[in-house]
């Protein structure tokens, strides 16, 4: 009996879905089915009553689980003397009955695997690209979500508004505020447990601070490196400031002074808030000192890296013309050492008196 109403229940409850006549034989089905939410949760009872297996028959299962759980009733019925003699008829009639219940079951996942949409993936499918700039502050999240999934979240919030524009595809309205803005969209289970998340940067130009923002003083050139930190945080009742200056150093406090050791490097500096709500952290990339000149050239250093080595030597074998025979090719222009127009033994004696070799700096005045 539960076989044949789990067959009934789920194949009136497809008809509801139909745009025949069905629906007229139950219009408040038909308003409900008009909700964007209760189509998505309808559906997800649909997938769940295909591809769960807690509870529900299956066609691999109905067979082995019917014979051996109505052979212990038969074991109980064979031993009644008040059975009569038509136990093995009754029995035999029950054992043929199995085939229709498989025939049954797997009508009836069949035509509910045909009413639900295409598999999708969480994914956010607008605006395009994991970071979107925009100047206007209404901004619309788009994107699509497996049936799977019981529930969507954003921002670690269950979206109330969150509005389905069919069973897999999720629009959602926000109104931006901050200059930079991450959203991050979860699926998840019955309890609440995360199953993935996609997310999405999402930078407002005309946006005040982001709730944990900091400033500079003027970035030093030289030493020293002595930069003033200012904290420019939008959030309520901050109760601490915490720095990480990119140099393995460490401060704390809203507007902090720090100095640093080494000069002509981009360093990340983190400011995290303790604030209702957070707390917030924010990086931002500085730097400090100017580069010192580039150093002067080396003769005999063809790739340029400063040194004299091998693979220098490789480049100027490959430029050797010969004395008297001009060396014309472009590339072998730095292989002209001696100054005439030819690629020889004189210009190989300057090679090796300007050799340093492999990452060590080169004598600009070798030759």
């Amino acid at each position: 009996m539960h076989i044949l109403h789990d067959f009934d229940d789920a194949y009136w409850s497809t008809m509801y879905a139909s745009a025949g006549p069905f629906v007229s034989w139950f219009p408040d089905t038909a308003r409900f089915l008009a909700w964007p939410s209760f189509t998505r949760e309808y559906y997800h009872g649909l997938w769940r009553a295909i591809n769960l297996t807690d509870g529900v028959y299956r066609e691999a299962r109905i067979e082995p689980e019917a014979a051996y759980y109505h052979h212990l009733i038969f074991d109980d019925v064979a031993v009644d003397p008040f059975s009569g003699s038509s136990l093995d008829n009754r029995w035999n009639e029950f054992q043929n009955s199995i085939p229709q219940w498989h025939e049954w079951l797997t009508a009836r996942n069949g035509l509910l695997r045909g009413w639900l949409p295409s598999p999708a993936a969480l994914a956010i499918t607008a605006p395009a690209g994991p970071t979107f700039v925009t100047g206007s502050p209404d901004l619309t999240l788009e994107g699509t979500a497996p049936l799977s999934a019981p529930r969507l979240s954003i921002n670690w919030v269950e979206e109330d508004d969150i509005r389905w524009d069919s069973v897999t595809e999720w629009r959602w309205d926000c109104v931006l505020e901050y200059h930079t803005n991450r959203f991050v969209v979860r699926t998840l289970d019955y309890a609440g447990n995360e199953i993935e998340q996609v997310s999405i940067d999402v930078v407002y130009t005309a946006g005040m601070g982001d709730i944990a923002d900091f400033v500079t003083g003027p970035l030093p050139a030289y030493p020293p490196l002595t930069v003033q930190f200012y904290d420019q945080s939008h959030a309520s009742n901050i109760t601490a400031w915490d720095w990480d200056f990119g140099d393995d150093t460490t401060g704390n406090g809203p507007n902090p002074v720090h100095t640093y050791a080494d000069g002509w490097n981009a360093y990340d500096v983190t400011l995290t808030i303790t604030a209702d709500g957070g707390p917030y952290s924010t990086t931002r990339s500085i730097t400090v000192g100017t580069p010192p000149p580039p150093p002067p050239p080396v003769p005999g250093d063809f790739d340029g890296d400063y040194d004299v080595d091998q693979e220098d030597f490789g480049r100027l074998q490959a430029c050797l013309s010969g004395p008297g025979s001009p060396q014309t090719a472009p590339a072998c222009a730095k292989a002209l050492l001696d100054g005439d127009d030819d690629v020889d033994q004189d210009d190989l004696a300057i090679f090796f008196n300007c050799v340093s070799g492999p990452n060590v700096p080169g004598n600009p005045r070798c030759n």
